[in-house]
């Protein structure tokens, strides 16, 4: 965000954190999907993150309707805001720069997602000496659409692509072949799409800077008969 924002910016101007610290400080009215997700296994990884996203105890999250603020995160922003990039990644006492802090402890908790259900092992001199790197996107099409999005280490965009790819050939959206909104052809092909992609990425993915990672395979159908070759532009 830092780098994406043009960090060396003075710290007072806000401007651009100011609708995230309005909305946090403010709040807003729990949606139906966010009372019903809100409390889950991961955020109960703290006793803090569970006290926020489970409000009822328990495995209870907020009522719909309810509303939902977060004066903490408005308060980090604030921040960020006033004392720059370095307030984000250092621990500074003197100017109540203490998000570190809450970064690299709420990482060692014991998590059972995890492996071994063991928390991080992030140091303070990783968080401080951590540098964004920008990677050009990974870049698919679909049905004359040219597709852009983030590559690897993140995972989401090759999966998706791949995912996009595999069901081009097929006619969705056409209710006269059966492969309406919510019909059982479209379930089926956009399920086995799923399916096989993410069997990929739980194979394949990985920090490119550490472990070769094949895209373009990614982008090639798991076979001819399943789907039509796609072209990947990008990911080579």
């Amino acid at each position: 965000m830092c780098t994406s924002w043009n960090c060396a910016r003075p710290a007072t101007s806000t401007g651009w954190l100011q609708p995230a610290i309005t909305l946090a400080d403010e709040g807003f009215a729990a949606t139906p999907r966010c009372a019903a997700v809100s409390c889950n296994s991961r955020s109960q990884n703290s006793p803090e993150s569970a006290a926020f996203f489970c409000p009822g105890g328990g495995n209870v999250g907020p009522a719909v309707g309810s509303l939902v603020r977060n004066a903490p995160l408005a308060e980090t922003l604030r921040l960020r805001a006033t004392h720059g990039a370095d307030c984000f990644y250092k621990v500074i006492p003197e100017k109540g720069c203490d998000i570190a802090v809450g970064i690299v402890e709420g990482q060692k908790f014991n998590r059972p997602q995890a492996p071994g259900g063991k928390g991080g092992s992030m140091t303070y001199a990783d968080l401080e000496n951590y540098q964004a790197i920008e990677r050009a996107p990974v870049e698919g099409s679909y049905r004359g659409y040219t597709i852009k999005a983030v590559a690897p280490p993140s995972s989401g965009g090759l999966t998706m692509i791949q995912m996009l790819k595999m069901l081009e050939r097929f006619p969705l959206g056409d209710a006269s072949q059966g492969y309406g909104f919510g019909s059982l052809k479209t379930a089926n092909v956009m399920a086995d799409a799923m399916r096989l992609a993410f069997a990929d990425r739980a194979v394949w993915i990985g920090d490119v800077d550490f472990v070769p990672v094949p895209m373009r395979g990614r982008c090639t159908p798991p076979t001819p008969a399943a789907v039509a070759r796609p072209s990947c532009r990008g990911c080579a």
